[in-house]
């Protein structure tokens, strides 16, 4: 990635200044005296200063970690640093550079017309206030020189707080992502000794009431177990694996129950695949059971269903019982128990607002529970 970034900002840097330059050595009138291998020579040269100074820039920049300074600081080093790069630009080509030719090609430069210097000597001589004229094109050089630095500096600025912004956000969402599975892992770790509680507790029920079915109830506890295990790695399981289970921890509930537990079971086979967090449905049927159905003295019925509607995923629970000072079609969550609170936060953080849930009274006899997801995220 770092290598990446580093081949980006050469390629990048040089492309931009060799635009810049090739376009001056080719419209300033002052340029256009000299020949056209010599024009060459200098856009070389002037490519070298300044590829050099901005790159001198960007060590101080990463090494002080301007990008880490008050805005204020960012703006002062900004504005001294584009006068410090021009310095640096015009001291190279005007002395440095000029040292250097004349030094290991004093021939090349010598005040003859077939030179740049030459040229541009002839160019001064024959116009009326030669000087004036040249002092200005140099002014105006040095002018469009100084905006093209303060663009460079202001988009390198600009990237490296861009960077240095989305790095935090990939950091906090990093975090959030961490938090949020420590959630999540803790939420599961809840409702397994939970739903252990609750089986057991059917099974104790079992062995003073029909012992020679208790073998048949720990088979089916084993199963049970087993999927609890195996869920509490994972987000989101299919609808189909998960009323396996529901229809596993229904059998067992009906071995306790006898006839006085009706159920049924209607999944629309579109829905068998989509995902569903892990025990949501075997909660609200355990929740059905307990406060509905174990209430009443004759038994009663709980009724699962799954279908798709206007992009979600819906899910119903519907069981004997009543609601508790809740009148009907009216939603009630607070006071519904470990099981529901667990199972709105599981919804919530996985699907965000866009997942729903609602229990309410369906009439004077019933209680339905209803979860939509939206199936593009399910």
């Amino acid at each position: 990635m770092k290598k990446s970034v580093l081949k980006s900002f050469w390629f990048l840097n040089l492309v931009s200044w060799l635009v810049y330059y090739v376009a001056q050595c080719t419209t300033a009138p002052i340029f256009l005296t000299i020949i056209p291998t010599q024009r060459y020579v200098l856009i070389i040269s002037f490519l070298f200063w300044i590829t050099l100074a901005t790159s001198l820039y960007r060590l101080i920049y990463k090494y002080f970690k301007f990008d880490e300074k008050s805005p204020i600081f960012i703006v002062i080093q900004s504005i001294l640093s584009i006068f410090f790069i021009l310095i640096f630009d015009i001291f190279a080509r005007f002395k440095v550079n000029l040292l250097f030719i004349q030094y290991f090609f004093p021939t090349y430069y010598k005040d003859s017309a077939d030179n740049a210097y030459g040229r541009v000597s002839l160019l001064l001589e024959k116009l009326p206030d030669g000087q004036i004229y040249f002092q200005a094109e140099f002014l105006n050089g040095q002018i469009t020189k100084l905006m093209a630095i303060a663009v460079w500096v202001a988009v390198y600025n600009f990237y490296k707080f861009y960077v240095k912004a989305q790095n935090a956000k990939i950091t906090r969402l990093q975090i959030e992502n961490q938090l949020k599975e420590s959630e999540l892992v803790s939420l599961r770790s809840q409702l397994n000794p939970h739903f252990l509680f609750n089986a057991l507790n059917s099974i104790h029920a079992l062995t003073m009431s029909n012992p020679n079915k208790a073998s048949e109830a720990v088979l089916l506890l084993s199963d049970l177990m087993r999927y609890a295990l195996n869920y509490g790695k994972r987000d989101l399981v299919t609808i189909e694996e998960e009323v396996e289970m529901v229809r596993k921890y229904l059998e067992l509930e009906k071995i306790r129950f006898g006839e006085k537990l009706k159920y049924e079971i209607d999944i629309h086979k579109d829905t068998l695949n989509e995902k569903i967090p892990p025990i949501v449905i075997q909660t609200l049927t355990e929740n059905a059971i307990k406060h509905g159905v174990r209430q009443t003295m004759n038994g009663g019925f709980v009724s699962i269903k799954s279908f798709l509607k206007d992009n979600f995923l819906t899910i119903e629970i519907k069981n004997t019982g009543q609601l508790k000072n809740c009148p009907p079609s009216v939603p009630k969550v607070e006071d519904s128990g470990i099981g529901i609170e667990n199972t709105i936060k599981r919804l919530k953080m996985l699907f965000g607002e866009r997942a729903f849930f609602n229990i309410q009274n369906e009439n004077e006899k019933a209680v339905v529970a209803t979860v939509k997801i939206p199936i593009s995220v399910a």
